[in-house]
């Protein structure tokens, strides 16, 4: 099940050198809502013409060397997107 929580000592998931690009979004909730393990950051995502228009900006923790390139986030509430235990996040 998907869902169901695994303990860390069991493991934990990496994710890293992930591209996603061309991108637009509207009327959604947060723009982004991002969360790893601080032993486990998500590593070496680039993001290319992203286009959001959300109600908030939202948030990234545990990132590491994000790259921005060409991407626009409007929000109805005027926040930005937090930056949480997050390195090398370049463009936004």
């Amino acid at each position: 099940m998907l869902t169901e929580s695994v303990p860390p000592e069991k493991g934990l998931p990496h994710f890293r050198d992930v591209k996603i690009s061309d991108i637009k979004a509207v009327d959604a909730q947060r723009a982004f809502s991002v969360s790893s393990y601080k032993n486990s950051p998500l590593e070496n995502f680039e993001f290319k013409n992203l286009e959001i228009e959300a109600k908030s900006a939202g948030s990234i923790e545990y990132a590491d060397r994000w790259t921005f390139v060409n991407t626009h986030i409007k929000t109805t509430d005027g926040s930005v997107v937090a930056l949480k235990d997050s390195r090398n996040v370049t463009g936004m």
